[in-house]
């Protein structure tokens, strides 16, 4: 029998989220699944019960998800086990993987893109089989040199509660011993999948589908019930795109909470337009939802249009009270790095936080994969190729109107002033639980500060051609020597068609000229 390793490593470098131990992408529900299609199966988190690196190559087959900042890690571990086992079977799969299959087939034998529950289990059938992966939806492999890519597979209905048993090994650690490894315990669950808002700097719909699917609400209470008592924590994270998409069955989903009385708090990622929605505020507060996790994105309403957000600095700002007046916190998330954008726009958005009391507040910076068309920004513009960088948090982008380096060094200044006024604050207040969350998150940018500050010296490097003394981007000398090459390779496409043309776009499709075999060959 196919003895299966499953491994969700952590990103090379620190990021906001270090110090939540929580799985960074569900492997758990991909061994799950196998597992129920009768395969031997071992899951691996490092945040929660680690990993062997030196038993993985007694396995026949190794699965990994892939994210930019997490790949390197991959790629030294499969390199390590192909050293080690020249015949266990390398699989990839995860975001990196949905996005850009062509750069993880070079380290993995198979690719897995999009859901992996199903196509996993049938490319394990056809390990053990000795049939053709490649005939399977979903999967992309490299052969002599070129990606090929199987139609894409309909995304899933329905979930299971994750099989926790596949955790070998785990062994729950006392606050202490969480403390020591750099976070707590976080639980986290999804009462959906899909996110129908293309925002264009973000790549969540492509990864995820811009179809919105729900998930059985049974399952999802038995899965937190699960977590809760694996783990013995009292705080969850839910993992949906946008939690109130789909008012009804979100309705659903809290009353179920409710009803279920499982005595543990909840932070979901949401849309401003729940502000308009007081009877969903009402069962969040009651089902113990602490945080709703607000993509504000921008506090100027021309970035808005121009990322087709949707929405408009006003409507933040009443959904902002509206959920406040409702009893729930607002942590707010931002992106900056648009051509709008200056050094003086973290220190705006610190300010919009603590005009609107914001419970905390989330600095991302604009980031845009070599290997992929421009969404946002042009391929050229982009200033960083080492996709460890790609967590966030550090400029990766050459923006219009304010220097690389500037933009970092600024966003982090901004965020270790705002926090300290945040503990003193409720210090004050005399609250001591938003004091140590405040405290904590000032901790965690410190680690991610020192990181940022070598990071700074060598964008000066990079930036130092292509801006004039203002600090305004000089985009024909960009354009005559960028930093990326400008010729996209023929086989990043996939064979698969998307309607919204999200993940496949036209322009993209066009530039594979070059006939491809069948998906059996």
């Amino acid at each position: 029998m196919t003895r299966l390793a499953l491994v969700d490593l952590d990103p090379v470098l620190p990021n906001l989220t270090s110090q939540l131990l929580l799985p960074r992408h569900d492997i758990l529900a991909v061994g799950t699944a196998a597992f129920a299609a009768g395969k031997h199966v071992d899951v691996f988190v490092e945040a929660w019960n680690g990993v062997p690196f030196n038993d993985l190559a007694n396995y026949n087959v190794v699965g990994a998800s892939v994210t930019g900042s997490s790949m390197s890690r991959v790629i030294k571990m499969f390199a390590d086990i192909r050293r080690k086992s020249p015949k266990t079977v390398l699989i990839a799969g995860g975001p990196h993987a949905t996005l850009i299959p062509s750069d993880v087939s070079a380290f993995a034998d198979i690719v897995i893109r999009d859901e992996g529950e199903d196509t996993l289990v049938e490319v394990l059938n056809a390990i053990e089989k000795g049939t053709d992966p490649l005939a399977i939806p979903g999967v992309s492999i490299r052969k002599e040199g070129r990606t090929y890519h199987a139609p894409r597979r309909p995304f899933r209905k329905g979930n299971a509660p994750s099989n926790l048993s596949l955790l070998r090994g785990f062994r729950r650690k006392s606050l202490l011993g969480q403390l020591r490894q750099g976070g707590v315990y976080t639980g986290y669950a999804t009462a959906s999948r899909g996110c129908p808002f293309p925002c264009t700097f973000c790549y969540e719909n492509m990864i995820g589908g811009t179809g919105f699917r729900k998930q059985g609400i049974d399952a999802f209470i038995e899965d937190v019930r699960n977590k809760r008592d694996l783990l013995g924590t009292k705080s969850f994270w839910l993992a949906d795109s946008n939690f109130t998409t789909h008012p009804e069955h979100c309705r659903q989903v809290l009353q179920a909470i409710i009803d279920a009385k499982l005595g543990v708090s909840f932070s979901a990622l949401c849309r401003t337009d729940m502000g308009d929605r007081p009877e969903l505020l009402d069962l969040m507060r009651r089902a113990g939802f602490e945080s709703a996790i607000l993509g504000i994105e921008a506090v100027d309403d021309d970035t808005l249009v121009r990322i087709k957000k949707k929405q408009t600095v006003l409507d933040s700002s009443r959904a902002v009270r509206a959920i406040q007046n409702a009893g729930i916190g607002v942590y707010g998330l931002f992106m900056l790095g648009f051509d709008h954008d200056t050094r003086h726009s973290p220190r705006a958005v610190t300010a919009f936080a603590e005009e609107h009391n914001l419970k905390g507040v989330s600095i991302y910076l604009l980031c845009e994969y070599e290997s992929l068309p421009g969404r946002t920004l042009p391929r050229y513009r982009i200033c960083e190729r080492n996709l460890d960088y790609y967590n966030g948090h550090f400029v990766t982008t050459f923006p219009m109107r304010v220097r690389p380096s500037q933009l970092e060094r600024a966003s982090f200044e901004a965020l270790l002033a705002y926090h300290p006024k945040k503990v003193l604050a409720s210090l004050k207040d005399r609250d001591a639980e938003m004091a140590v969350f405040h405290a904590a998150h000032y901790v965690q940018l410190l680690r991610m500060w020192r990181v940022s500050l070598e990071h700074q010296k060598t964008l000066q490097q990079i930036e130092a051609p292509f801006y004039s003394r203002d600090h305004v981007l000089n985009v024909e000398a960009l354009r005559k020597a960028p930093v990326v090459p400008l010729q996209l390779s023929p086989d990043i496409t996939s064979d698969w068609e998307d309607p919204d043309e999200l993940v496949a776009p036209a322009k993209l499709v066009q530039l594979s000229k070059k006939p491809q075999p069948s998906v059996a060959a």
